[in-house]
C-alpha cells in the first residue's frame, strides 16, 4: 500500500475518490490542508511547499493535487524538493501563465499557435495586436472564463485593460501565482497581463495524456459542447466524435507541445480546436495537471479513472490503461440558469445519493442551496450563465446518453425562479 499526499484538494477530488474503488487497492491518499476552495488569497504557496518539504513529505511515495492553481504548482514544487516524482516548478509555471505556454507552442507546433500579443493590464495600449481586430482577450492566469472575451477595436480593447475589475484581479486573485513565478521562474512579465490572440474557430476539445520518464502518453479526447452563441459548455462528452486521423493529429501536436514545456511524472491535458473548413488545429491552452472533472468519465469508457493514473505517477509507476470500461459513452453535464435566478428548491444529500444508486455509474456534484441568487453576472462566471451542478454518467450509446441526464436532472428535482432586476452578488 503506497501512500500518497495530495495537496490543495479540491471538491472534485474529494467526490471522484469517494465514488472510485480501485485506487483503495493499492494507495492510500492523505489530504492536506488547507483544501482549494479555503485557500486565501494571499496564500504563501512558498512557504507552504518549503514546510511540507521539510516535514510530513517525506514519509509519502509521492505528490499530487487535482488542483489547478496553486495546487499543481506546490505538488510540482514539493516534489522536486525532495526528489519525487513529477515536474519542475517553472515547467508547471510556463503551462499556467498563457504568454509563455504561447512561446513554448510557438516553437514546437507553430502551425497550431494563433498569433498573439502581450498588453499590460491597468496601461492604455500603444499599438494594435498584431493579430489584429476582431481578437480574443484575456488574463495570462485565468479562472475558468472569468474575463475571456472579443474585442472588435482599440478603444475596446482599452477600455478592457483599464477596468477597475481586472487591475484587482491581477493585484489579489493572482497575488500567489506572481509570488511563485518571482520564487521558481525568471520569467520577466507576472500574470498582471492580458494575452490577445486571433480568433480561433471550429469544434472544441480537450486532449489528456501523461508524462512519464520523457515519455508522452495519451487517454483520450473528450468532445466540449457549447449552448449556441455562448461559451458556456453544455456537456463534455467522451470519447470524442472527431475523425479518428483528427484525434491522431491532436496526440502528435500535444506530444511536441509537452516535450517542449518539460512536463514529466504528471498528468496534462490540452484544449484545442478543430476547424474542419480549413482542416487547421489550434491550441486554447496547456494545462499541467489531470482534468479532474473528466476522471470517471475514462473510468466509465476505459476502465481506469483519472486519479488512478494521477496515484500512479505520483508513486513512480507507468500508468496502464485497460482500455475495457462499463460503458461506451461518459459525459459531464453542467446545469446552467442563463438569467439571474433565485433557488427554491434543492434536492437532499439523501436524494442525490438514491439517485446514483439509481443510475449506475452516475455522480453529482451539486454547488448551490435554497435562497441562493444565481447571477451569470457574478465575478468568476462567464458572463453569459451560472453553473450550478453537474452530472457525469455513462451510457451505450450517445443517444442513451442524452435521455439518461434529463432522467437525472429531472429525478432531482430542484426548483427555480427568474428574478427580475435582481441585485447581483
Amino acid at each position: 500500500m503506497k501512500r500518497v499526499l495530495m495537496v490543495l484538494p479540491d471538491y472534485w477530488a474529494r467526490l471522484q475518490l469517494a465514488h472510485s474503488l480501485r485506487w483503495r487497492e493499492r494507495f492510500e491518499v492523505v489530504f492536506a490542508d488547507p483544501s482549494n476552495e479555503d485557500c486565501p488569497w494571499d496564500f504563501d504557496a512558498v512557504a507552504y511547499a518549503e514546510t511540507i518539504a521539510q516535514g510530513s513529505a517525506r514519509e509519502f511515495a509521492g505528490v499530487t493535487s487535482s488542483s489547478d492553481y496553486p495546487g499543481a504548482q506546490v505538488a510540482a514544487a514539493i516534489a522536486t524538493a525532495l526528489g519525487k516524482s513529477g515536474s519542475a516548478p517553472q515547467a508547471s509555471l510556463t503551462c499556467a501563465h498563457k504568454y509563455y505556454a504561447r512561446l513554448a507552442c510557438q516553437s514546437a507546433a507553430p502551425e497550431a499557435t494563433p498569433e498573439f500579443s502581450l498588453f499590460e493590464v491597468g496601461v492604455a495600449p500603444k499599438l494594435a495586436p498584431a493579430c489584429g481586430f476582431p481578437c480574443f482577450v484575456k488574463p495570462v492566469k485565468g479562472s475558468f472564463s472569468v474575463q475571456a472575451k472579443r474585442i472588435e477595436s482599440s478603444a475596446q480593447l482599452q477600455d478592457y485593460l483599464l477596468q477597475p475589475f481586472l487591475i484587482d484581479y491581477g493585484k489579489r486573485y493572482l497575488h500567489t501565482f506572481n509570488r511563485m513565478l518571482r520564487h521558481y521562474t525568471d520569467f520577466e512579465f507576472d500574470g498582471r497581463y492580458a494575452l490577445c490572440e486571433g480568433l480561433l474557430r471550429g469544434a472544441q476539445a480537450t486532449i489528456e495524456g501523461w508524462v512519464w520518464q520523457g515519455e508522452v502518453g495519451f487517454i483520450g479526447v473528450t468532445d466540449s459542447v457549447m449552448h449556441p452563441g455562448t461559451r458556456s459548455f453544455t456537456r463534455f462528452e467522451y470519447p470524442s466524435s472527431l475523425p479518428t486521423s483528427v484525434q491522431a493529429r491532436m496526440a502528435e501536436i500535444a506530444g511536441r507541445v509537452i516535450s517542449r514545456v518539460g512536463l514529466n511524472q504528471t498528468l496534462w491535458n490540452i484544449e484545442m480546436f478543430y476547424d474542419p473548413g480549413s482542416d487547421r488545429i489550434s491550441i486554447i491552452e496547456i494545462n499541467p495537471r489531470m482534468a479532474s472533472q473528466f476522471a470517471d468519465l475514462y473510468e466509465k469508457v476505459e476502465g481506469v479513472n483519472g486519479f488512478d493514473v494521477a496515484l500512479m505517477l505520483a508513486a513512480g509507476e507507468k500508468p496502464i490503461i485497460p482500455r475495457a470500461g462499463q460503458f461506451k459513452y461518459a459525459a459531464s453535464v453542467p446545469l446552467r440558469v442563463f438569467a439571474d435566478t433565485r433557488v427554491l428548491r434543492v434536492p437532499s444529500e439523501a436524494r442525490i445519493r438514491d439517485i446514483e444508486a439509481a443510475h449506475p455509474g452516475t455522480i453529482v456534484w451539486w454547488e448551490c442551496k435554497a435562497g441562493d441568487l444565481l447571477s451569470p453576472k457574478a465575478e468568476f462566471e462567464d458572463g453569459a450563465s451560472m453553473r450550478y451542478g453537474v452530472i457525469n454518467l455513462g451510457a451505450q450509446s450517445r443517444d442513451q446518453l442524452a435521455l439518461a441526464a434529463r432522467d437525472v436532472e429531472s429525478a432531482l428535482g430542484a426548483a427555480m425562479e427568474k428574478v427580475a432586476g435582481a441585485e447581483v452578488p
